[in-house]
């Protein structure tokens, strides 16, 4: 758990950044619409990264596996897609909030 913890603390402090920046450049944006359009490029970039992993490990060949090497990757690299998708919305929602007790 505390894991997903660093991962939310490491997308919302960039989402609100780029919350306010979107805000600056699309004014006539609502607060939900710039909120979750600020919250997406950090859990997209670690979920392409995490798919890669999964491809990669699902394509090796089984006598380079090692003793059940792509299964743990591909589980931890599953795991990894879900808490990006809470840490999507974690940071959406707190972005949101604080645009809308800052400029509302």
């Amino acid at each position: 758990m505390f894991d997903l913890a660093i991962l939310c603390l490491v997308c919302v402090v960039p989402t609100i950044g780029f919350a306010f920046l979107i805000d600056r450049r699309r004014p006539s944006w609502s607060f939900a619409k710039t909120a979750f359009v600020a919250a997406i490029p950090l859990p997209l970039l670690v979920s392409l990264l995490l798919i890669y992993i999964i491809v990669d490990a699902a394509r090796t060949p089984f006598e380079k596996c090692g003793v059940d090497a792509c299964a743990m990757a591909i589980a931890f690299s599953a795991v990894g897609i879900i808490y990006c998708l809470a840490a999507y919305f974690v940071a959406a929602i707190i972005a949101a909030i604080v645009l809308r007790k800052r400029l509302g």
